[in-house]
């Protein structure tokens, strides 16, 4: 695990990590030439090492993360990463670009349809899944259960859609009021928690 920021300016409703840092990314390896250098090391203990780069939206700082590309270009080593990135983060590059930096996994936060969250942006899904899978790069997509929009019907209309996209895993979250969260403290303010 190369741990590269805490927290996420992404700000979802939801989402402890992002309000736990008051919407802000906490760079801890700064530059994408420090993020690397964690990746050398790492690959002195173990040439062939599967990686996954801690970093809530890994790609959102395209500066950052172009600088990582160059440095694994011209390390001239090939990496297998993990990382985790919105839509809209993913959206700023092109595919090859992302194959460079050495990723060939990817979290996405599908979440649903509606939810309107700014992470989700960008380019259209079913494109984006469908030009990542045929480039080799494997999807976990994360959707959300509860939202106040959803009924039973739309679940299931938004889980086929997510199927439909074809991930390579899926992960399903209920929509939970975790403390410290402007969820939370809406459904505080409802009354709702029981």
């Amino acid at each position: 695990v190369v741990l590269a920021g805490l927290g996420c300016p992404n700000g979802c409703d939801f989402c402890c990590t992002s309000h736990f840092f008051k919407r802000r990314h906490i760079r801890l390896l700064p530059s994408g030439r420090d993020i690397y250098a964690v990746v050398e090391r790492y690959l002195e203990l173990d040439p062939g090492i599967s990686l996954v780069v801690l970093d809530e939206d890994f790609l959102l700082n395209k500066r950052r993360a172009m600088e990582f590309r160059e440095c694994v270009l011209r390390g001239g080593k090939a990496l297998s990463i993990f990382a985790f990135a919105s839509i809209r983060a993913i959206s700023q590059y092109t595919v090859e670009e992302i194959l460079e930096m050495g990723i060939d996994g990817l979290w996405i936060g599908y979440e649903g349809t509606r939810s309107g969250f700014a992470k989700q942006r960008g380019r259209p899904p079913e494109e984006l899944f469908r030009d990542l899978r045929e480039h080799g790069i494997s999807i976990l997509a994360s959707m959300i259960v509860g939202m106040p929009y959803q009924d039973e019907e739309v679940v299931r209309r938004e889980l086929d859609g997510l199927l439909d996209l074809e991930p390579d895993l899926s992960q399903f979250l209920i929509y939970g009021p975790i403390p410290g969260t402007p969820l939370f403290d809406r459904v505080v303010e409802q009354g709702l928690l029981r």
